[in-house]
């Protein structure tokens, strides 16, 4: 994982912040350059379609200066090249960018909808992992949700399936199985039993509403002691 994704792995651009901040744009793709290390490297950053990506140049040899992408170049002047560039990102982040619960959209908006109904906040209980997000109802403390951020290959079983996404994991009616894992997006559960949990690939395959009615169901088995 690239430096960029990391830091900017949970936020949602705001275009006019970025802006203000010094961003120009053009034809929807936002850039922004600042040179660092007393000049000796240029940092150039474009954000295409709420996505941050990056390149620094070497200015005396007019070249790009990869090692700092690379993790296994760990050296003293490497380090401080990458952690000076991650902390002009990390600034862009602070100014432009909100942060977020999850990293999609639709995780995101089911968050939201989730706090509308219920008044019900994900939770990160995972210190290590904070893209994983729980619902639990409140008198039983139990899950009924689980949102995380995975390979998308690992849910799917397919090699095709590149990148990673955002999967809620909830409980469903064993009896209903084989009819709720026939619909297009919707798995066997991600590291959990295969039998009573499904997992939903939040990426807008499935409207938000059924994702919610899907909750709601799992968040009827939390509520039994």
């Amino acid at each position: 994982m690239r430096i960029e994704e990391k830091i900017f792995a949970r936020c949602t651009f705001e275009p006019h912040k970025a802006l203000s901040f010094g961003f120009k744009e053009n034809g929807g793709v936002y850039e922004y350059s600042e040179p660092f290390m007393d000049g000796a490297f240029l940092a150039r950053i474009e954000i295409r379609d709420g996505k941050v990506r990056g390149t620094v140049y070497d200015t005396e040899l007019n070249e790009e200066y990869n090692a700092v992408f690379v993790e296994a170049f760990s050296g003293g002047f490497v380090g401080e090249v990458r952690e000076q560039y991650a902390e002009i990102l990390r600034k862009i982040k602070a100014y432009c960018f909100i942060e977020t619960a999850f990293v999609s959209a639709q995780a995101n908006r089911i968050a939201e909808m989730v706090a509308e109904r219920f008044e019900e906040y994900p939770d990160h209980p995972f210190e290590s992992m904070d893209n994983y997000g729980v619902f639990r109802y409140p008198k039983t403390k139990k899950w009924y949700g689980l949102i995380t951020n995975v390979p998308k290959n690992k849910v799917t079983h397919n090699p095709d399936d590149e990148g990673n996404v955002d999967v809620l994991n909830l409980k469903i009616d064993p009896k209903s199985r084989d009819e709720i894992l026939s619909i297009d997006g919707i798995y066997p559960g991600y590291h959990m039993n295969h039998k009573s949990w499904a997992s939903i690939v939040l990426d807008d395959k499935i409207d938000d509403e059924k994702v919610l009615d899907f909750l709601s169901v799992s968040r009827d088995f939390a509520t039994k002691k």
